[in-house]
Order: C-alpha cells, then sequence, then structure tokens
C-alpha cells in the first residue's frame, strides 16, 4: 500500500529546515543545493512542492507571519485585567527567542529574509499583506485596553515597526540580548500613554 503523504506537513518541514539554514548560514548560502542537503530531500521533491528558490523563501516567510499570528490570537482567550502585562506579552511574543512553553516551538527569524522581502516590488506587497493581520490583533488588543479605537491603528502600527527595529538591532549585534526585556517594558509603557488631545 502506498504511503499517504501529509502535503501541508511536507511543506512545513521544508519550510523549517530553510528557515534554520538561513539562521544558521545567511539567505544568500540558502541554495536549492544547501536546502536539499539539510532536508534530505531531492531537487525533485523541492520542486514539486515549490516552483524556484524564491517561491520556496516567500512560503518560508508567510510560514513565519502566520505562526506569529497565531501565537498572538491566542491572547484573546486571557481573561485579565494587567493591561501592562497583557501587551508586554503580546510584545514578547513577536520577537525571536520568545519562550512559549511547553508545546511552544521558537521562532527563529532572520533580518535578511525580511530584507529578501522588500527588496522587490511584488515580494513587498506579499510582506505588507502578511503583516496586516498581525497589526490589526495589536489593535485590538490596544483597543480592549481602553486605547481609543481613533488612535489604537496608528499606535499599533509603531508598535510592530518599533518591534521589528529592535530584533533587527539585536539581529545586528547592535543591542544586547540581556537589555531586551527592560527595553520591552519600555515600549510597552510608552504605548499605553493616552495620547494628549490638542488644546482648542
Amino acid at each position: 500500500m502506498p504511503k499517504i503523504i501529509d502535503h501541508d506537513q511536507r511543506r512545513e518541514e521544508i519550510a523549517q529546515q530553510i528557515n534554520s539554514l538561513i539562521s544558521e548560514k545567511g539567505i544568500e548560502n540558502t541554495t536549492i543545493r544547501a536546502i536539499c542537503r539539510r532536508s534530505g530531500f531531492s531537487t525533485g521533491v523541492l520542486a514539486h512542492y515549490f516552483e524556484n528558490r524564491e517561491a520556496m523563501l516567500i512560503y518560508v516567510f508567510e510560514w513565519h507571519m502566520l505562526r506569529v499570528y497565531k501565537r498572538l490570537e491566542s491572547l484573546d482567550d486571557i481573561e485579565t485585567t494587567d493591561g501592562f502585562a497583557l501587551l508586554n506579552r503580546a510584545v514578547e511574543m513577536l520577537l525571536p527567542g520568545y519562550d512559549g512553553g511547553p508545546g511552544d516551538e521558537e521562532i527563529i527569524f532572520s533580518a535578511g529574509l525580511w530584507t529578501f522581502m522588500q527588496s522587490e516590488e511584488h515580494r513587498k506587497k506579499l510582506l505588507v499583506n502578511s503583516y496586516k493581520p498581525i497589526v490589526t490583533v495589536l489593535e485590538n488588543i490596544l483597543i480592549r485596553l481602553n486605547i481609543a479605537p481613533e488612535h489604537a491603528g496608528v499606535k499599533a502600527s509603531l508598535l510592530q515597526a518599533t518591534i521589528d527595529g529592535l530584533w533587527i538591532h539585536c539581529d545586528a549585534g547592535l543591542i544586547a540580548k540581556a537589555s531586551v526585556q527592560s527595553l520591552v517594558e519600555d515600549i510597552v509603557a510608552s504605548t499605553l500613554i493616552p495620547r494628549n488631545k490638542p488644546a482648542a
């Protein structure tokens, strides 16, 4: 009897191997041959799932963003009156290396992959579309924490941009990992400060 293959699982297995390879060797060294060596799959198997190298890298990016989105979605089930703790948790979830506890796989994300996605116009559109659901979840969290709806969208976008800047600087060694937690707390505190109304 032929073996039944879960194609979605196979794509995810390939994505995990590619993601690890990018983190270890850099995106420029993540070639089809290197992916085959790492994953143990032949070029024929890879070609069955992905048209080319670009398609593989785009899939890895979108796979990563979907995992982050699902993490954030889990915060909807948390009942708490501690707005600072809730937003702090959300920010931590968006940073590589977040420890979600048993059953939660660490998300390792390379700044090189982000650069790859924004380097061509058609990929940049995919990047923007991948961010929208995440920013929307952040916006909903801020509204839940009594941030005015007319301000929540801007604050959510600024929060996401700040987080991205933080992990890019960490990835480049410009910020010590030991200082990340205190920086996260500062980011959260500043985000929760209500905007002043303009003077009449």
